[in-house]
């Protein structure tokens, strides 16, 4: 089994080696033109680049507050969807032009040698480049910690469509890039059209435009309470951050930080059970709740506004930015400690 899996390797690396080499030959004749980047130097180059810029974002961004890069993302969508739009106006014009029933397995659609050929090859590599342009996707959302966001999938997809974009057009040659190209790029359109609105709070729809609902930083909460002491400890971090209780045990010098009760936390904060929010500090007029608010959550809070709940329940989500909610904790007698983390470390606010 494993012979014939190298056997099938070794065809398939035989088979890519020799259609490289043929590119040669393609050039030379003209039945491929010469354009930017359509070559497998600037391939290779443009993935690495890729991979390395990632790497290296992340190691700036990842201890940084996000970037508000509104203006940016709208050219930027803006400009994804002028790009695809442009490839499926140059089919579509393509097929009125020339014939549409002679794409699939025609290698002369893709002949530059030919009229037609040398038109639909111009807007193939305009598809084949736009996607080294949407390697900024992967890079926005880092600089706005979109973490959720950068998965396996997207990072893969990325990477990937060049080579299979630049393959079709260089190793395969016929006119059946063309179908999907242009499935790509009108789904492109949508997509970035989409995005493009969201930077206003629109909503892309076929009736009307409806307003979005705010949207912020996600937050949990929740109420600890130590073992053997009347110790109770409020924590608030971002929705996604491991939040290490030893942390916070090691600088308040207690033991078994657990989950409180619910009549705990109504005595304490007069809410509800399962209903907890900061904004419950007002009625703890005693003074009994240690608040800790994760520092990276409070420098995201900066730009973006903190998603809470308020004092009556779950079933309302209310937008707050990270200087008022620290100046709530503070009018209502509480210091807010803001602890890193990741390393242990804690200022007051």
């Amino acid at each position: 089994m494993m012979e014939l899996m190298r056997l099938d390797v070794q065809k398939f690396v035989d088979s890519f080696e020799r259609e490289i080499s043929a590119l040669g030959p393609k050039y030379e004749s003209g039945h491929l033109e010469s354009h930017f980047g359509l070559n497998p130097t600037f391939l290779a180059a443009g993935n690495v680049f890729y991979f390395v810029t990632l790497a290296v974002l992340y190691l700036i961004m990842r201890n940084r507050a996000p970037l508000q890069l509104t203006n940016f993302m709208r050219a930027y969508n803006l400009s994804c969807v002028i790009l695809a739009g442009a490839v499926c106006y140059g089919i579509i014009m393509n097929c009125i032009r020339y014939g549409f029933i002679s794409y699939y397995g025609n290698g002369e659609r893709m002949d530059a040698r030919t009229e037609g050929g040398k038109h639909l090859l111009c807007f193939i590599w305009l598809y084949y480049i736009q996607k080294f342009w949407e390697f900024l996707d992967s890079f926005i959302f880092i600089l706005r910690h979109k973490w959720n966001q950068l998965s396996f999938l997207h990072v893969y997809h990325h990477s990937s469509i060049t080579i299979i974009s630049f393959a079709y057009i260089c190793l395969s040659g016929s006119g059946d890039v063309a179908l999907g190209a242009f499935i790509n790029s009108f789904i492109h359109v949508l997509m970035y059209s989409h995005y493009f609105l969201t930077t206003f709070k629109w909503s892309a729809c076929l009736v009307a435009p409806v307003w979005y609902e705010h949207t912020g930083l996600h937050s949990g909460e929740s109420l600890r309470k130590a073992k053997k002491k009347d110790t109770l400890v409020l924590v608030t971090a971002l929705a996604d951050t491991v939040v290490s209780l030893s942390m916070v045990e090691k600088h308040l010098q207690v033991k078994n930080l657990r989950m409180a009760r619910p009549e705990t936390l109504t005595e304490t904060l007069g809410l509800q059970g399962g209903a907890v929010t900061s904004l419950g500090l007002i009625n703890d007029k005693e003074h009994r709740v240690h608040v800790y608010f994760d520092r990276a959550m409070i420098a995201a809070g900066k730009v973006n506004d903190i998603l809470v709940h308020p004092t009556s329940g779950n079933d309302i989500t209310l937008a707050i930015s990270a200087p008022a909610l620290l100046s709530y904790v503070a009018s209502c007698g509480h210091t807010a400690h803001l602890m890193d983390f990741d390393t242990g470390d804690v200022v007051d606010a």
